[in-house]
């Protein structure tokens, strides 16, 4: 494959993700598709991640993502049933290419625990969006809203009221 075909669609993909508006990086010779309107914002987020090219994962770094993807926070385990030596190869590799992170533990993740720092700090992994990305999972969908319903025991009496609009159905008049 060239190589100049492949860093141009990079970038028409890099370009697609920050300016949603832009189909191509091709010149097509009319202003109102050659130019765009950029928000500085956009620019800087454009510069401020650093594109690589997506590593080809291996089924045991699949396998660590996908299930870090079905955790609500994200938080991946290291594979067990690997050596220590390859569970640490595995997990590094993904957190030195970015589709991993460490992060400090809060206490009710203790069990999930991947290795503990020089402090003694305990450290989980959390898959970060290019994670996500690079098993096929966009990071701005399918996030779902918090729930916000009753789990029992709670006093529903002064629940602030629902932002809903009222009904359009008139009132049907009382005998």
């Amino acid at each position: 494959m060239n190589d100049t075909a492949s860093t141009d669609r990079l970038f028409l993909e890099i370009a697609k993700r920050h300016m949603p508006l832009v189909e191509t990086l091709e010149t097509r010779s009319r202003d109102a598709l050659d130019f765009h309107d950029v928000a500085v914002w956009s620019i800087r987020n454009l510069l401020a991640q650093p594109e690589t090219k997506t590593m080809k994962l291996s089924d045991t770094q699949r396998i660590v993502l996908s299930h870090g993807a079905q955790h609500p926070q994200l938080l991946a385990i290291a594979p067990k049933h690997l050596p220590v030596a390859a569970c640490r190869a595995v997990v590094n590799s993904l957190v030195k290419s970015r589709l991993l992170i460490e992060v400090a533990a809060p206490r009710d993740q203790l069990a999930m625990v991947w290795r503990k720092d020089a402090d003694g700090t305990p450290i989980l992994i959390q898959v970060t969006d290019e994670g996500l990305r690079a098993i096929g999972i966009d990071p701005n969908e399918g996030r779902a809203a918090p729930d916000t319903a009753p789990q029992g025991g709670e006093d529903t009496r002064h629940r602030p009221r629902s932002n809903r609009p009222p009904s359009r159905r008139p009132r049907r008049p009382t005998p």
